[in-house]
């Protein structure tokens, strides 16, 4: 999420050692090294994929949604409000979105899922 009006002049300093916002960005289209790498490695089956996630994974969104889900780690409920012992794990909803990005596009099994196929790759 790009901040509203930020201040990079301040009283006591000015800020000029910080990158602007970027935006949305294609981190497929925009990373020649790793398609030189993955076609060299014989992915080419997989392109029109790694292109879709490409796009996908550099949106703003998804890279708020993954700040988020760093600055609220998960967090251990041992207890319930009864004092029963249930060891349960809380993760911010941010952290759900991403696992269900994940898993959408098979990211997860990615891999196994595509075995012989160029599937596993370096």
């Amino acid at each position: 999420m790009k901040p509203h009006r930020p201040l990079s002049r301040l009283s006591t300093h000015e800020v000029t050692n910080v990158p602007p916002h970027m935006g949305d960005q294609d981190l497929w289209a925009d990373d020649r090294a790793l398609r030189e790498w993955f076609s060299s490695c014989g992915g080419e089956h997989h392109t029109a994929h790694m292109a879709k996630v490409g796009c996908i994974a550099g949106l703003d969104d998804t890279f708020e949604k993954a700040r988020q889900a760093n600055q609220h780690v998960p967090r251990l409920q041992a207890f319930d409000r009864y004092g029963m012992r249930i060891n349960a794990i809380e993760f911010h909803p941010a952290y759900h979105d991403l696992m269900d990005l994940a898993v959408s596009h098979q990211l997860h099994n990615f891999a196994w899922h595509h075995e012989g196929n160029a599937g596993h790759l370096g």
